[in-house]
This record gives structure tokens, sequence and C-alpha cells, in this order.
């Protein structure tokens, strides 16, 4: 908790000094950050390398993050509104993939944790620079 909130305020902090555009790629940068950690979490579940309780809280803390980021890209009045949106959609598919892996797991439900898993690596690629047409 206390190395999120150090990474948070050096986030703050650097958003100070860069454009909107800037601010923006930064937010997602960590949006995809956390959708590569979920599904590293589910992939190594699905083949039995971490027992379910290791996998629930960490998607939990994904979970968490994620809407730290999306409220930070609400509150971003800087960047455009057509943007914002956008931006905020894609989060929305990550957080969306991330619940349903979680309850996934929860359930010990293998194919649903599949499904959530594919549609986790679909919401992740579209986070890619390449995919945002930015370098």
């Amino acid at each position: 908790m206390r190395g999120a909130l150090v990474a948070l305020l050096l986030a703050c902090a650097a958003c100070g000094t860069q454009s909107p555009a800037e601010q923006l790629q930064t937010e997602l940068r960590t949006v995809a950050s956390w959708a590569a950690t979920a599904q590293k979490v589910c992939a190594d579940r699905q083949a039995g390398r971490v027992p379910a309780g290791y996998a629930l809280k960490a998607l939990a803390a994904a979970q968490d993050e994620l809407q730290t980021e999306d409220e930070t890209l609400a509150q971003n009045s800087n960047t455009p509104t057509e943007q914002r949106a956008t931006a905020r959609a894609q989060v929305a598919q990550v957080k969306q993939a991330v619940a349903e892996a979680h309850d996934a797991i929860a359930r010990a439900d293998g194919g649903a944790l599949a499904a959530a898993l594919k549609r986790l690596t679909d919401a992740a690629a579209a986070l890619r620079p390449e995919a945002r047409g930015t370098p």
C-alpha cells in the first residue's frame, strides 16, 4: 500500500509537468501495466502455478488500482473530452475483464477464467501505443 502511495505521488508530480496528451499516455501506460499483471496472474492460475487465494488478492489489487486510474482520468479536465471518454471506455473494458476473471477464480470455473483471460488479452491489446496510434 505504501509503495502504491509513493507511485501515485510520483505520478501526480510528473503530471504537473506533462502536457495533457502526455498525462493521458502516462495513465494508459499504468492501466496497460495492470492489465499485463492481471493477464499473468490469470494465466498462472489457469496453469495451476499459483493458488486461488493469491490470484484473488492480486486481481483485487488490480481492480482497486484500475478504479483509481479511471477516477484520475475522469478528473483530468486538461485532456479533451473525446480522448478522455475513449480512454475511460478502454479502462472500463479492462476493469470488466479483471472482474470477470476474479469471479471465475472465486467460483473455480476454468471455462469462465479462459473467457475472461481472452477478453483481458483483447482489452490489453487495445491499450498498446500502436493500437492507439501513438508512439
